[in-house]
């Protein structure tokens, strides 16, 4: 949720081989990919095209407290 705690994240992972970039994040876009007909939302996305990485830090900032104002980002590792 800021963009120097993604720097730093981005500059650890490089320092470490890994490779890394950070993603579009934009909740605006996807908040229609968890929708729900007997849930607050779906911890899945609707469409498996739709920039699953990046939905998948929607769901998780829906799922801190109102009231959180410390930092947070999400690390998506592919196998």
């Amino acid at each position: 949720n800021r963009l120097e705690l993604e720097e730093r994240a981005v500059r650890a992972g490089r320092h470490s081989g890994d490779l890394v970039h950070p993603l579009v994040y934009s909740p605006e876009l996807f908040k229609d990919e968890f929708k729900s007909k007997v849930a607050d939302m779906k911890n899945s996305v609707k469409d498996r095209m739709n920039a699953q990485s990046s939905c998948a830090g929607t769901f998780i900032e829906q799922h801190l407290d109102k009231d959180y104002k410390g930092e947070w980002l999400h690390i998506d590792m592919a196998g």
